[in-house]
């Protein structure tokens, strides 16, 4: 959006600090912490489900680990998964987080399912590995929008000021006037004090009526 001059900054909703397409899921705000807790909960448990290879599990739960923290994976490679550790540093690790995987996951995937004698495909563990770490990303990303949409949709604090200060203007001269009629009593019988404290929505339903009944006051 900065680049494109729609906006005049290129700050994360979340957070403050400079935000690229990466930066979505290395987020240090407290609540995206919050959801990669959840997330990689959810892997851990699914990875369990479907017998994956123990040493495969603790890689993958290094990377996400490594993915929220944007640091290496913490790897003590058992000697059968050097080569996947290699070729998947060839390739990058945060490629692996985009559905960058090196066919070694799926061949040793395919062997311990052999080994344990199940039905159970290493291509299809990786197709439904994938899906999970995209779900991640989506919802962080949903995570994102809807931090950035609250904040838009969220009136500045100048212009909160501003209907306070008409509301002010519009109960004074609304009180100015005697007797005000008896079905507009109702917008005088608040104290202002207790007005202003009332939600947004409340205090524009009460600035339409007082507005409408200060210029029937006036052209009567």
């Amino acid at each position: 959006m900065l680049r494109w001059k729609e906006w005049d900054h290129d700050k994360c909703p979340r957070c403050g600090l400079p935000e690229d397409s990466k930066h979505v899921w290395k987020c240090a705000n407290t609540q995206v912490v919050d959801l990669w807790d959840k997330a990689i909960s959810f892997i851990q448990t699914w990875l369990e489900k479907v017998d994956t290879h123990l040493d495969l599990q603790a890689l993958i739960i290094s990377i996400l680990a490594s993915r929220r923290t944007n640091s290496n994976p913490a790897i003590g490679t058992p000697s059968q998964l050097q080569e996947l550790v290699r070729s998947q540093e060839d390739i990058g690790w945060d490629r692996s987080f985009e559905g960058f995987v090196s066919i070694e996951w799926r061949e040793i995937q395919h062997q311990y399912y052999v080994f344990l004698k199940s039905r159970r495909t290493g291509r299809r563990w990786v197709v439904e590995l994938l899906k999970k770490l995209w779900d991640v990303s989506w919802d962080l990303w949903e995570h994102r929008n809807s931090v950035l949409h609250e904040a838009e949709s969220r009136p500045a604090i100048r212009d909160v000021r501003q209907i306070d200060l008409t509301i002010s203007s519009l109960f004074q001269s609304l009180n100015s006037y005697e007797p005000i009629p008896s079905n507009d009593a109702h917008l005088i019988s608040t104290p202002l004090a207790a007005l202003l404290k009332k939600e947004l929505i409340f205090k524009q339903e009460w600035l339409r009526q007082a507005s409408a009944s200060l210029a029937a006051i006036k052209s009567s």
